[in-house]
Formats: structure tokens, C-alpha cells, sequence
């Protein structure tokens, strides 16, 4: 009986370090570039803040959106259409607007994270973590790289960093844990630059076509894995 408890216990515990712990590799997660405009081509969709879709903390909203000269863009200024967003979330490391220099943070996601990415800079950063620990770091470069060797593009930093372009970027988790993280967040840092620098970004009120067809393959595979477990 004692023998029964033990191996009962010990078989929890493999399951609760299972569901509560990232996987050892961080390569599982996928950056997807959609395009330059508000939901990825140029569709006519409309963006607004974050908070449209997803549960966010931090950060500052600008709503109705607006641009401010050397402090933050609406997100399409650049290369998409400014005008079909109609309110976003910044960080910054200037002081408007009111909560901007805190960090953005969203929370309750299942593996996949979609958002615009508005005037990308090479000191964005987007933290994707599982509880509290940091699954995986993409920064602006890393957005601009994907996009040149994926859209043809050869964008390159100016010298306070940014490449002046705005990007649909999507994030995905692959392989057998489908809610391998489950928050985000989003924030600057000016190393390296002389200027303040701002993260601004918005999102469709649903996933955009590309998006849903990515979620849709990742929660079939995750059915089919369950499906396989059973049978085995």
C-alpha cells in the first residue's frame, strides 16, 4: 500500500512538472511576417488597441490613435495605412502617454499571439513566457530580418535603431504543447540608441484568415497528439 502511494505520488508530480514547466527547447515558438498592413494584406481591416482582443496590463493607450512628433507613431505610418487604426498600445521611454513607460503585458493566451507591429525598431522587444519564465525573446531585428529574407526587402536600422516599417506579425507555439506560453510582454530598452525609443502596436478584432489557418493546424495537431496518447 505504501509502495502504491509512493509511485502514485511520484506519477503527479511528472505530471505537474509536465504542465507547468516550458519545454527544454526554445525553437518551438514561429515567427510569422503577414505584410505592412493592419491584419497583413491590404484588406481594408481595422486595428485597435490590444485590449480589443486580448487582457493586457500596462503600457499606455492612445485612443482615438494619433501620432506625436518624436515621441510615438500610429502603427501603419510608416509603410501601411494609418488610417485603419483606430486606437494602440505603446511603450516608451519618453514620459507620454500617461503609464507608456511600463512594459505591456498580455496574459491568458494558448500559444499563439498575433499583433501590428507599428514602425519596427531594433530596441523592441517581445518576451514570450510560460508563467514566469521567459520562453523565448524576439527583438526588431529579428522582425526585420525574417521580413527580408521572406518579403525580398532589405531594410536596414538607422542609426536610432529603427528600420521604418510597420509589420503583421503573428506567434505561434509548435509541437505537442499547444499552450507552451501564455503571456507576453512587450517593452524598449535605449541601449545603444541617443533618443527615446517607443514600441507601439495594435490588433484585429479576430484573427485574420492566415491566422486562423495557423491556429487551426495547430489545434489539429494537438488533437491528433491527445487522440494518439489514447490509443496508445
Amino acid at each position: 500500500m505504501v509502495l502504491r502511494l509512493k509511485l502514485l505520488a511520484a506519477a503527479m508530480l511528472v505530471i505537474a512538472t509536465w504542465a507547468t514547466s516550458p519545454p527544454a527547447s526554445a525553437d518551438l515558438i514561429e515567427m510569422s511576417a503577414l505584410g505592412d498592413y493592419c491584419g497583413g494584406e491590404d484588406t481594408g481591416a481595422v486595428c485597435r488597441e490590444l485590449g480589443a482582443r486580448y487582457d493586457v496590463a500596462g503600457g499606455g493607450v492612445v485612443n482615438p490613435a494619433a501620432s506625436v512628433d518624436d515621441t510615438f507613431l500610429t502603427p501603419g505610418s510608416d509603410t501601411g495605412d494609418a488610417t485603419q487604426v483606430r486606437s494602440f498600445n505603446v511603450t516608451t521611454t519618453a514620459d507620454q502617454p500617461p503609464n507608456g513607460t511600463e512594459p505591456i503585458f498580455v496574459s491568458n493566451l494558448e500559444g499563439a499571439f498575433d499583433f501590428y507591429w507599428g514602425s519596427v525598431d531594433a530596441f523592441n522587444q517581445v518576451e514570450l513566457l510560460f508563467g514566469e519564465t521567459v520562453v523565448q525573446t524576439f527583438t526588431g531585428q529579428d522582425v526585420a530580418d525574417l521580413v527580408n529574407a521572406t518579403q525580398g526587402t532589405d531594410y536596414s536600422a538607422s542609426d536610432e535603431g529603427n528600420f521604418d516599417f510597420d509589420q503583421y506579425i503573428a506567434f505561434t507555439a509548435t509541437g505537442e504543447r499547444l499552450g507552451f506560453f501564455d503571456a507576453a510582454r512587450l517593452s524598449v530598452t535605449s541601449e545603444g540608441s541617443d533618443t527615446g525609443v517607443a514600441f507601439e502596436v495594435a490588433t484585429t478584432a479576430v484573427p485574420e484568415p492566415p491566422l486562423v489557418a495557423l491556429l487551426g493546424a495547430g489545434l489539429l495537431a494537438f488533437g491528433l497528439i491527445r487522440l494518439r496518447r489514447r490509443g496508445a
